[in-house]
């Protein structure tokens, strides 16, 4: 079976990419997000990311209403963030794959 690479070491990506990602996501960085947009050479597919003010990991996951700690980190959830991700996530689709 190929091996199929979605994203190389500069940050291009063979697909339609949206990131989400928390401001406050002490797992997955949003600072790292923002470095790797930014060190993209402009090849391959667009990408686009949104980073939720006030957000943490996991903040579209209603088990964690509660925030509790997990490995280390915190995750929690956050409706507005939540809700206005899944709104862009159909938005994003729509324009990327049409429908």
């Amino acid at each position: 079976m190929p091996t199929i690479r979605i994203v190389t070491a500069n940050g291009d990506l063979a697909v339609p990419t949206m990131i989400l990602v928390g401001e406050l996501d002490d797992w997955s960085l949003a600072k790292k997000c923002r470095d790797m947009i930014a060190h993209r050479s402009g090849e391959g597919s667009p990408v686009s990311l949104e980073i939720f003010q006030g957000a943490r990991h996991a903040f579209d996951a209603p088990e964690f209403k509660t925030a509790v700690e997990a490995y280390g980190h915190r995750v929690e959830y956050n409706p507005a963030a939540a809700e206005k991700s899944f709104s862009d996530v159909r938005a994003f689709l729509k324009q990327a794959f049409g429908g």
